[in-house]
């Protein structure tokens, strides 16, 4: 089963296989342009509602293994809330691997993205890595990172010389595993 929080016009459930269900989660508004655009039924359900808020109900498949997408949403918002989504996720499932973006705190207060000028949205909250947001995830186990910039970290110190400055500086956007 696969939980996609934030999912937007995201059609990636339409091209994957191999889940029992997709669940796209987002606001009520945006849902409902999506239902508008992307009927789903049978094995692809939608849940309009915040990711802060206890969706867990909407979820009817309670103790199988869940993957949890959550991509271009906490950098967006606060700690808490972060927070707050996973504690709904860990009430939901028994087992579930969640892949999160994540962004480098000095590009969440330097960065101004033009896709969303006109929304008056804005980036607010970021951590460097995993290992820093797993600190403030009780019961979560960051299991890997990958690089959202370039060639990723591991690479590039094997494929450029002078790629080291991502040691020093980590790259803007970065997923991790939990």
């Amino acid at each position: 089963m696969v939980v996609n929080i934030a999912c937007g016009l995201d059609t990636r459930c339409y091209r994957m296989q191999g889940y029992t269900h997709w669940y796209n989660l987002d606001l009520p508004e945006t849902i409902n342009v999506r239902a508008r655009l992307l009927p789903e039924s049978g094995a692809i359900s939608q849940i309009a509602q915040s990711a802060m808020e206890d969706w867990s109900g909407e979820i009817a498949e309670k103790n199988a293994p869940a993957l949890v997408i959550m991509e271009e949403l906490t950098m967006y918002l606060t700690q808490t809330d972060v927070q707050q989504i996973f504690a709904v996720i860990a009430k939901c499932f028994g087992k579930a691997t969640v892949f999160v973006e994540i962004m480098n705190p000095s590009v969440v207060k330097h960065m101004k993205e033009k896709s969303i000028e006109g929304s008056h949205a804005k980036f607010t909250w970021g951590v460097r890595g995993g290992a820093e947001l797993q600190a403030l995830l009780p019961g979560f186990t960051c299991t890997g990172e990958h690089c959202l910039t370039g060639a990723g970290r591991g690479i590039v110190h094997r494929c450029r010389p002078g790629a080291g400055i991502f040691d020093r500086h980590p790259p803007a956007g970065r997923t991790c595993v939990f």
